[in-house]
C-alpha cells in the first residue's frame, strides 16, 4: 500500500479561488452605499437594501383659491394663513381654498449592486385646512397649479410640470447589468466554500511526524527505508 501526497499547487489554486471569490463578493458589498435610517443589517440584505441612495427634492406648495369668475388664483401658503382672519377672502372662498403640493422621490434597490431605478412624482392636493386629502380636484384648480409651476423659478418644476401634465409619474427602471452582478456575487458567495480544499488542509493539519508512518503511526525510527513493518506503506524515513 503506498500514500500519495498532494501537490502544493493543487491545494493553493483551490485556495487562491476561493479568496478570489470572496474578495470579489467584499468589493461588491462595499461599492454599495450605506442606506438611511437605523435598520439592523441582516434585515436590509434580507430585503434587499432597500430605498439606498434616496432623492427627494423641495415639494412646491401653493394655495388655490377660486375667484368670484370660477377662476382660480394661485397665492402663496404663508400669505393665505397670515390673512386667514381678515376680510381678504370671503367665507365661501376659505371653505373651498384648496393646498396644492409637488412631490419628486427616486430610489434604488438592490443587493450587491443597484438592479432597478424607481421613481415617483406628481402633485396631490388637499383642502387648505388640512382636513382630508381632496381626491378628485376641479380640473381648472390643477391646470392652475401645473400653470404655476411651469412659470416657476425654481429648478425643475417646469420639467416636473411637463411631466405631470397627464398624470403622476411612477416608474421602475430594471437595470440589467445590475441584476447580472448580483448573480454573479452570489453565485461567487456561494461557489466559494464549496471550491474550498477542505479536505486536503484537514489531511495537512493531520499529518504526522516525519519519523512516523504516515498511514499508521507506527515509529519508524532506527528502521531501514522501504516499508513500514505495521502497514505496509512505503517510507523514506531513515
Amino acid at each position: 500500500m503506498t500514500t500519495t501526497r498532494r501537490k502544493p499547487a493543487s491545494i493553493l489554486i483551490p485556495v487562491a479561488t476561493s479568496a478570489a471569490l470572496l474578495l470579489f463578493v467584499a468589493a461588491s458589498a462595499w461599492s454599495l452605499p450605506a442606506r438611511p435610517g437605523r435598520r439592523s443589517v441582516v434585515g436590509t440584505w434580507l430585503r434587499g437594501w432597500p430605498r439606498a441612495r434616496i432623492n427627494t427634492a423641495s415639494p412646491y406648495q401653493a394655495i388655490l383659491i377660486p375667484d368670484s369668475d370660477g377662476q382660480w388664483q394661485i397665492v402663496d401658503r404663508a400669505e393665505y394663513f397670515e390673512h386667514l382672519t381678515s376680510d381678504r377672502w370671503s367665507a365661501e372662498q376659505r371653505e373651498a381654498a384648496i393646498l396644492g403640493r409637488t412631490y419628486d422621490r427616486s430610489w434604488n434597490y438592490g443587493y450587491f449592486a443597484v438592479a432597478t431605478r424607481h421613481r415617483v412624482a406628481g402633485v396631490f392636493f388637499q383642502w387648505a385646512d388640512y382636513s382630508s386629502v381632496v381626491a378628485d380636484p376641479p380640473p381648472e384648480a390643477r391646470k392652475a397649479f401645473l400653470e404655476s409651476l411651469a412659470t416657476s423659478a425654481e429648478p425643475g418644476l417646469a420639467t416636473l410640470a411637463n411631466e405631470v401634465a397627464v398624470g403622476n409619474v411612477v416608474e421602475a427602471n430594471p437595470l440589467p447589468l445590475g441584476y447580472l452582478q448580483n448573480t454573479v456575487t452570489a453565485l461567487a458567495l456561494l461557489a466559494a466554500p464549496i471550491v474550498f480544499p477542505w479536505r486536503p488542509l484537514a489531511r495537512v493539519a493531520r499529518r504526522r511526524p516525519a519519523w512516523q508512518c504516515q498511514a499508521c503511526g507506527y515509529d519508524l525510527r532506527g528502521i531501514p527505508a522501504g516499508v513500514c513493518p505495521e502497514c505496509g506503506t512505503a517510507s523514506t524515513v531513515e
